[in-house]
């Protein structure tokens, strides 16, 4: 795909994030839902709307080749991500069930139920490449080292066909038992016309001559020709109808030339990437050079002319903020606007005086306000971390880049001014912090001029004392005399931690339910279907742990519990949030952890886990517990 397809593709998605904002904030309050009925209907919509919109901008953040467009795709992509497990979170209040029914929205909206399916970001793990090559080079070396036994096994079993290639297996086999079959019954057929022609091998009939050996052979030839045309018509039929796969060779496969473009596309990534880093401090330099004079003489005449107004006000010269306080940046920082609380208390003091005696109004007029009131909605709506978010990409989008002329940058590098707007506010805050420093020189050195001023020392002791009086507790630690490598390497002498076999969560093969359920059941008896069961593994365990961003502001589930019969995929679906997220895996199933450890000592087996995984600046860990209902 080209670049105008992800522009539109990222545009389609704004447009919609747009939308979706006038429904998120309405503008007269009568259209906020009130009732239970009311919200569950508003939010399944917005959740539907935001899937939708969050596979589009993955499929843009991962094939974009602009550097600064991936920034701001980047937050977008965070943002809805965020709003889409907040909105999840007032579902499963409302229905009291991790599985929501999507049917009346999907018929709705004409949409097929793999609208909903939630893909998994795939900078997940493409950002942190080299770390995860690096870990495993480390973990391949500690199971050579203590020759630990390779599951060859599971890893073969894990390693199932695809579903086409099984297909294809099968017809081969059947279409050759039946050609053998066609064969032998050909030959049959062919002996029995020869015997009936020339008589058999005893046959007195002399040899055919030139002209009929001729035409025999034209025969032969125009019938091997027709059979393979007939073949051919019949295998495009075949096609056609949709009984058969077409041919798809190494050069003409769309899924092999897609997958070629965006590996193709993903090295541009990446050499942009590395140009616009690279041209960040340069630009950052010449804005120092060139700018840096310029701004640094506004702002000394800025401070310079609120020491004058100061001393002209109150008298004396002022008191230079420090660099905690906000340095010259508290001189200059606007009032701040007044809270919806205190033009409350506003409004009720305006209406007091009014009133001028202060008393409460009659009985019928309170009646009369108290009908008036509007009524508090049937569910609580926590308030959102991520439309405050979502909004800034949106305008970000419609002033910068939704009527940008990029007809000259084709092999969409990035843009200098774009740049420089951007380390604009960095440079002045650098600039300003010098300047602070020497202003403070200037400010005493005038108060000691004019004022004699004097120095008061007091307030540096105290904060010196109180700094020394704060004694913070440390956590006592019972491996303190061990190093963090003796430490994993005994983890995995003790087969603590798995090498994880390659599956994904799209290896957990499964179609959504087809029954309308959208009516007569409760939502507590609503069946899920594997597909409701993928996507909320990937809410769950896979979308808060791999941006630290919606992690910073959503409280993800600490434990999560599968339960179900054996062979129903529960130990894949923890495999593959741990490929999914890029996370360890550390087994500390009953089984794999007794006898090898005194019962005493579970406590230290966690302490080495959290310890260990923190120290290897691993970012997501996972501890898997199978069989649990087993025992210990």
């Amino acid at each position: 795909m080209s670049h105008i397809t992800y522009n539109e593709l990222w545009k389609e998605a704004m447009s919609t994030i747009g939308l979706l904002m006038d429904i998120e904030n309405p503008k007269e309050p009568t259209l906020v839902p009130k009732q239970k009925i009311e919200i569950r209907q508003q939010y399944v919509l917005l959740y539907v709307h935001y899937i939708g919109v969050f596979r589009k901008l993955e499929d843009c953040f991962d094939q974009i080749v602009h550097p600064q467009k991936r920034v701001d795709v980047k937050k977008a992509l965070e943002a809805v991500m965020g709003r889409i497990l907040e909105i999840k979170e007032v579902l499963v209040k409302i229905d009291a069930s991790e599985f929501i029914r999507l049917d009346d929205v999907l018929l709705d909206l004409k949409v097929t139920p793999e609208a909903c399916e939630l893909p998994v970001p795939r900078y997940y793990v493409s950002d942190r490449a080299k770390e995860l090559e690096e870990r495993e080079k480390l973990l391949n070396a500690l199971v050579t080292q203590y020759n630990m036994k390779k599951d060859s096994a599971k890893r073969k079993a894990s390693n199932t066909l695809p579903l086409d290639e099984a297909i294809k297996i099968i017809q081969i086999n059947e279409r050759g038992r039946q050609g053998r079959k066609k064969v032998r019954e050909l030959r049959q057929h062919r002996s029995m016309q020869v015997v009936e022609q020339f008589g058999g091998r005893n046959s007195n009939k002399p040899y055919l001559t030139p002209d009929e050996a001729s035409v025999q052979i034209q025969k032969t030839f125009r019938a091997h020709r027709a059979r393979i045309e007939v073949s051919e018509r019949r295998q495009e039929e075949q096609v056609f109808i949709g009984m058969a796969p077409p041919d798809q060779s190494r050069d003409t496969d769309p899924y092999e030339q897609l997958e070629h473009t965006r590996t193709r596309r993903k090295l541009i990534q990446n050499q942009n990437e590395q140009d616009y880093l690279q041209q960040l401090t340069v630009i950052k330099q010449k804005l120092h050079d060139y700018e840096g004079p310029d701004i640094k003489e506004h702002l000394q005449d800025e401070i310079r002319q609120w020491f004058m107004m100061h001393k002209e006000q109150t008298g004396k010269f002022p008191s230079y903020p420090t660099d905690e306080e906000g340095g010259s940046s508290k001189i200059f920082a606007p009032k701040p606007k007044p809270t919806e609380a205190e033009l409350a208390e506003a409004a009720a003091k305006a209406k007091k005086g009014k009133n001028g005696t202060g008393r409460a109004p009659a009985f019928g007029t309170m009646k009369k306000k108290a009908d008036d009131e509007p009524k508090p909605p049937e569910v609580q709506l926590p308030p959102s971390n991520f439309l405050l978010a979502i909004q800034q990409s949106f305008e970000t989008y419609t002033n910068v880049w939704a009527n940008r002329d990029e007809s000259s940058n084709f092999a969409q590098k990035f843009d200098p001014e774009l740049v420089k707007e951007q380390l604009r506010p960095t440079v002045i805050e650098e600039i300003r912090k010098k300047v602070d420093e020497q202003m403070r020189e200037e400010l005493e050195n005038l108060k000691l001029s004019l004022e004699g001023g004097k120095k008061k020392g007091k307030k540096d002791k105290k904060a010196k004392k109180k700094k020394l009086s704060r004694k913070q507790k440390k956590k006592r630690d019972i491996t303190a005399n061990r190093s963090i490598e003796s430490l994993y390497a005994e983890l995995v002498s003790k087969d603590l931690v798995k090498k994880v076999p390659a599956v994904f969560l799209q290896d957990f093969i499964g179609d959504c339910t087809f029954v309308d359920t959208s009516a007569g059941a409760e939502p507590a008896a609503y069946q899920p279907s594997l597909a409701d069961i993928r996507r909320v593994v990937t809410e769950y365990c896979v979308l808060p742990l791999g941006s630290s961003a919606v992690h910073k502001d959503i409280q993800p589930a600490r434990t999560v519990l599968l339960h179900g019969a054996k062979g129903t995929g529960k130990s894949l679906l923890a495999n593959a949030v741990a490929n999914e997220t890029g996370s360890v895996l550390f087994d500390l199933s009953p089984s794999n952890v007794r006898g090898k450890f005194p019962l005493l000592d579970m406590r230290l087996v966690m302490h080495m886990v959290f310890k260990a995984s923190a120290a290897l600046c691993f970012s997501f860990a996972s501890c898997y517990c199978d069989k649990m209902n087993h025992g210990s």
